[in-house]
């Protein structure tokens, strides 16, 4: 249910892997940015591009070797027994706080997918988001890991299809690459790779794009793909079609959100649903409503690997620990269900109440940051630092996760441009991993 008995082919690897990657953010959020703020924003998919490509080629291989090796079906099962921890503090600690930012994560989703059942079929935000959310509950409640890499590699086959046409038929539409520059010069949005104002806005720009990359490292829902592999020495196959993928789909949703810039001249009333807005106003009803399908599927893709990376991590990193008496396969399966049903269901609830009318991109920036944070230098020591013991790998995580949840607080006072909380959250949860496992050492030999 949890890995699917690591039986999974390269392209469905993948596929599957990318497609859990790429939400409704690549719809939404991402074009809605370029839309709002220039071209200078592709930053973040270069970033994300750098990123993913060195998870494949340096994360994916040892991580698939070692979590077979160390019988582990979750990250913090596999921090549990890398780095011999009997008392289960860091398998507990990491997957509370991966609990609250894939939840986090799992709200955006829900706000996504409430505003796109709102615009497609003028329902109510609630309603659309009651309606959606037991069919996802349902098919990986039922199917687990391998019906969830299935359903992912369809999807993914499916809005890429989508993402190349739009875009398409919307630069024929508003008269070509004239009417963008006369219209990006009318509402002062830069099209060109580096921002007005400088060194310090390049600077500010790159820091802030490239640093998303930094996040692929600890993103639970994404890296777990790498371990269900059925073959290791597949994973270069793997790693060419899903990056073949991202380009593809990263520099359509470029072009949408340029676009948009003259499709819509006198603005919009949320610049996220630019493409959502633009496909009703080119296509027919019947059409738009079998593209705008893709906005649903790039949702539900992300959405369902969250959901049972969430489960499991409910049933055999938390439940597991906290209860005296050893569980059976049967009921830490009962409780993985329990979490597939119970995680969607709080984040449905956060989205109808207080992140109501959230942004996408700044909710998954946040869930990023956390997970990236959290997650991220623990794996990197956990594959290729064999100096860091349990005390640092503790330190870092609850450092670097304090830092990321208390960033959007902190980072006005420090900081005079935006910065993702995963550049100074890893910094420290790295430096401080290191350190603190230096100096006790001595400590964990002697025990």
């Amino acid at each position: 249910f949890i890995m699917g008995n690591r039986s999974v082919n390269y392209w469905l690897t993948a596929l599957s892997a990318h497609s859990s990657d790429m939400s409704v953010w690549l719809f939404m959020g991402f074009p809605g940015a370029i839309f709002l703020q220039g071209l200078p924003q592709v930053w973040i998919a270069i970033g994300l591009i750098l990123g993913m490509w060195a998870n494949w080629y340096f994360i994916a291989p040892p991580l698939r070797r070692l979590t077979e090796s160390y019988d582990s079906y979750t990250l913090s099962t596999f921090f549990e027994r890398r780095f011999n921890d009997p008392s289960g503090s860091i398998r507990l600690v990491t997957g509370i706080f991966a609990l609250l930012f894939l939840t986090a994560y799992l709200t955006s989703g829900v706000i996504a997918m409430g505003q796109v059942i709102e615009s497609l079929f003028l329902i109510p935000y609630e309603w659309g988001i009651l309606i959606t959310m037991p069919i996802l509950i349902v098919y990986v409640f039922l199917g687990g890991f391998v019906t969830v890499a299935w359903v992912d590699c369809f999807q993914a086959i499916f809005l890429v299809t989508v993402i190349l046409i739009v875009p398409a038929v919307a630069y024929l539409a508003i008269g070509g690459a004239s009417a963008i520059s006369e219209a990006a010069a009318f509402k002062g949005v830069p099209i060109a790779l580096f921002p007005p104002g400088g060194w310090d806005a390049t600077w500010a720009s790159l820091i802030f794009g490239l640093s998303w990359g930094i996040g692929y490292f600890g993103q639970p829902h994404i890296i777990t793909k790498f371990m269900g592999i059925s073959d290791p020495k597949q994973l270069r196959k793997s790693m060419i079609l899903g990056m073949s993928w991202q380009v593809i789909c990263l520099s359509a949703a470029v072009f949408i959100g340029v676009i948009a810039i003259a499709y819509f001249p006198l603005g919009i009333y949320n610049h996220e649903m630019v493409f959502i807005e633009m496909v009703k106003m080119i296509f027919n009803p019947f059409t738009a409503s079998f593209i705008l399908c893709a906005v649903i599927a790039a949702n539900m893709s992300t959405m369902d690997s969250q959901v049972l990376v969430a489960g499991s991590i409910f049933s055999e990193d938390i439940l597991r620990k906290i209860t005296k008496h050893p569980l059976g396969s049967k009921v830490l399966l009962k409780f993985a269900r329990v979490g597939v049903v119970l995680i969607p269901v709080i984040a449905s609830i956060l989205a109808m109440t207080i992140f109501r009318r959230g942004f996408i991109l700044d909710m998954v920036g946040y869930a990023w940051s956390g997970l990236g944070t959290t997650f991220g230098p623990i794996v990197f020591a956990a594959l290729f630092m064999k100096s860091i013991n349990k005390y640092g790998v503790l330190s870092g995580v609850l450092v670097g996760a304090t830092v990321a949840a208390l960033w959007p607080i902190l980072g006005p006072y420090i900081f005079s441009f935006p910065l993702l909380p995963i550049v100074p959250g890893f910094i420290i949860s790295f430096i401080l991993m290191w350190g603190v496992s230096n100096l006790t050492a001595r400590k964990v030999e002697a025990s």
